[in-house]
């Protein structure tokens, strides 16, 4: 007598042991990050776009802070922009984040502020006459070939400042500026000093330096930092 076969499903049909790989492996897979994209930003953009064209700019700096991820790029488009350079996420260091607007005339792109406190990001090419800072707990960032006021390392590690124009106060310190010290008194909130941050290759335009400015610190426990080929 011939007993029919009973259909079943695949996954059963494989050893206890093949079938728990395969689960990890299909798990595995479904993790693996899109691809990297390239967006584009522009004055006269919508933030209802897709912004992966020119012509389907987003509109807002605030836009690109909460959507690039590791490895995607944002094109600044010429005009002027009034939020501050702040992603919400990390790059990695085979993927960075990166904020480009014009490296040959920084000018033509302006913007409110450029305050990182993420890892792994890179922004070029801007104008910010507020100025930037590479601030706790950010580390690895870069800031190039772009026009800025004041400019501070608040706590951010093994960053750089290259190829830019200063026209204001530059400061290395502890996270949030602190000085640790005050009077010989340690401040409980300071946390993390500047450390192995550099900058090179730059204009640095201090202005008029009257008694009892300080135009120019390092406070906070700063560690092995470099100002190194400037003007």
């Amino acid at each position: 007598t011939l007993v029919p076969i009973q259909p079943r499903h695949c996954l059963p049909c494989f050893p206890a042991a093949v079938a728990t790989a395969l689960v990890a492996l299909l798990a595995a897979a479904s993790a693996v990050p899109a691809a990297a994209s390239t967006y584009y930003l522009g004055p006269s953009g919508s933030d209802s776009n897709d912004g992966l064209s020119s012509a389907a700019a987003w509109a807002t700096i605030s836009k690109a802070n909460s959507t690039l991820r590791a490895g995607d790029t944002v094109i600044l488009l010429p005009g002027s922009y009034s939020g501050t350079i702040a992603p919400s996420t990390s790059g990695t260091s085979t993927n960075r984040i990166r904020y480009v607007g014009s490296l040959s005339n920084p000018g033509s792109v302006a913007v409110g502020n450029v305050s990182l406190t993420k890892s792994f990001v890179t922004v070029m090419g801007v104008k910010s006459s507020s100025g930037a800072g590479i601030n706790y707990p950010a580390q690895y960032d870069s800031v190039a070939f772009c026009t800025l006021g004041y400019v501070r390392f608040g706590g951010g590690k093994y960053s750089m400042l290259s190829n830019c124009t200063i026209n204001g106060q530059l400061h290395f310190a502890a996270n949030g500026g602190l000085a640790c010290y005050d009077h010989g008194v340690f401040d409980p909130n300071c946390v993390a000093p500047a450390e192995q941050d550099t900058v090179r290759r730059s204009t640095i335009n201090l202005g008029a330096v009257y008694p009892g400015d300080r135009a120019m610190t390092f406070h906070g426990h700063v560690q092995s930092c470099v100002i190194d080929s400037n003007l």
